[in-house]
Formats: C-alpha cells, structure tokens, sequence
C-alpha cells in the first residue's frame, strides 16, 4: 500500500502538481522525520548567466515548514567556462551549507 502512495506521490512531483502537503505525506510515508524539497524557479546559463533554487525543510509529521529559503547563484560569480556545470556546483554547495547549519530546536 505504501508503495503505491509512494508511486502515486512521485508521479504528481514529476508532473509539478505537488505542493508542500503531499511532499510531507511522502516523507511520512518513506519514515523520514524531514523532507527536502528543492524547486528550480530560474535557470539562464546563456543571457543572464544566473540560477535560482527555492529551498524548502518541511517536517514530515506535520507539514509545517521549518526552513525556506532562496539560494541564488549570479554571473558575477561564475568563471569563464562551463556555465551550466557552475551554476549548479554552486547552487548545490549553498544548499548543502544552509541545510548543515538547520536546526530544527533552533527559534
């Protein structure tokens, strides 16, 4: 049964009708206590040369949003060279840093 709720949640990620609730209930549904949801909202490797990720701890118990943030990568940053592997190299380090900073007993 789960497995199919499982199937049935990943489905709707893939077709973009999933919102934070169903992210939840996939996490509560795999064990997790958190779940990481990451949305690529910009991406222009060409004409601006920028990136942006919306970054998102839900708590899989409740649903509530622990953290949210925008990580935002800008050509002023980027190296001559490949855009696109930039872009994302740091993207993904900005998200790995915040997500080691989070804690979850923090106010």
């Amino acid at each position: 049964e789960n497995t199919e709720q499982l199937l049935a949640e990943q489905q709707r990620t893939m077709n973009g009708t999933f919102d934070d609730a169903h992210v939840a209930e996939a996490g509560k549904l795999m064990g997790a206590r958190y779940v990481l949801a990451c949305r690529m909202t910009r991406y222009d490797e060409v004409l601006t040369r920028q990136a942006e990720v919306q970054l998102q701890v839900i708590d899989a118990e409740t649903g509530r949003i622990q953290l949210a943030e925008t990580i935002r990568v800008t050509r002023h940053e980027l190296d001559k060279g490949n855009t696109r592997a930039q872009l994302v190299d740091l993207a993904a380090k900005r998200i790995a840093a915040r997500i080691a900073g989070f804690d979850p007993y923090a106010k």
